[in-house]
């Protein structure tokens, strides 16, 4: 799961990661917690740049199981 190779950067001090990934496919967890405890807690912001999305809520219940204080998500301006 790339979530939880991502998640895997923790030792880094990022506080800022920009990826670029198709987000059209991103289960629904329904409350589920997918990093199984794996996470990163440095990343505050995310530049996904002009990722395709499909369900914003889906998408960052996702990511925030892996970045959990992650306080903003920033798509191409």
């Amino acid at each position: 799961m790339a979530g939880v190779e991502l998640a895997r950067l923790r030792p880094l001090s990022l506080e800022e990661l920009g990826l670029v990934f198709d987000a059209t496919d991103v289960p629904s967890t329904a409350g589920e917690r997918p990093a199984r405890g794996i996470c990163n807690e440095n990343i505050l912001q995310l530049y996904v740049g002009d990722s395709p999305e499909a369900n914003t809520a889906d998408i960052a219940d996702f990511l925030s199981d892996f970045l959990p204080n992650m306080k903003e998500i920033v798509g191409q301006e």
